[in-house]
């Protein structure tokens, strides 16, 4: 690294280093293989019905967080009712 970074060597020297560091500094990705499993293939539909209930009982807190915006603390006050002046 000191070599292909420092300006005082070579131009073709610093490539050189520079390509024979570049596996090191930078690893190559591996290949992986992206494989769709289907679970659901080997389950029953009671098994179904169950796994779903299941998640079902997990989901309320974010039902409830998705029903939208609240309205508290908009800062508009209820509306009143202007007090009505006696009859003379």
């Amino acid at each position: 690294m000191t070599v292909y970074k420092n300006p005082m060597q070579p131009i073709g020297l610093r490539m050189e280093a520079a390509k024979a560091a570049l596996p090191y500094e930078k690893p190559r990705r591996a290949s992986s293989e992206n494989k769709i499993v289907d679970e659901f293939e080997a389950m029953s539909i009671e098994e179904i019905e169950a796994w779903l209930a299941e998640r079902a009982a997990l989901q309320p807190k974010v039902q409830q967080r998705s029903r939208g915006p609240q309205r508290r603390g908009t800062g508009m006050l209820p509306p009143t009712t202007a007090p009505s002046k006696p009859q003379e």
